[in-house]
């Protein structure tokens, strides 16, 4: 995953955009692991991940590329299962519902739960 950070400032206002985008050597390797699918899925997750308070949810994904909620949620399974996604939701003492969404082999296995040994990744 490369992610890169742009500021501006514009009347006095700080404006702060990422933009995440795979590498040609990581889209070969999902491609290769799982198939085509996740990876239009997987890309559109990071063009959506400098959008503040984005719900990832599979009806948008569906209705944003144009397949079925069961399909969306089939590919996401596949990312979820492989190691690319992983979605945390919680509820805050106040009933404020809070969900954590970690994109990236990287960002899954440093949170903690997945440590995948079999899949290395090229530079």
């Amino acid at each position: 995953m490369v992610q890169d950070e742009h500021f501006t400032r514009l009347k006095s206002k700080k404006k702060r955009s990422t933009s995440m985008y795979l590498s040609e050597n990581e889209r070969r390797t999902v491609i290769l692991l799982l198939g085509d699918g996740p990876v239009i899925l997987l890309e559109y997750y990071y063009r959506r991940a400098g959008t503040p308070n984005f719900e990832y949810t599979d009806e948008k994904a569906a209705t944003t590329l144009g397949y079925t909620t069961r399909k969306i949620k089939d590919l996401r399974l596949k990312l979820t299962n492989a190691g690319y996604y992983k979605q945390i939701k919680s509820r805050l003492p106040k009933g404020n519902t809070v969900c954590i969404t970690y994109l990236g082999i990287e960002a899954v296995a440093v949170q903690g739960d997945i440590y995948r040994t079999d899949i290395v990744l090229q530079p």
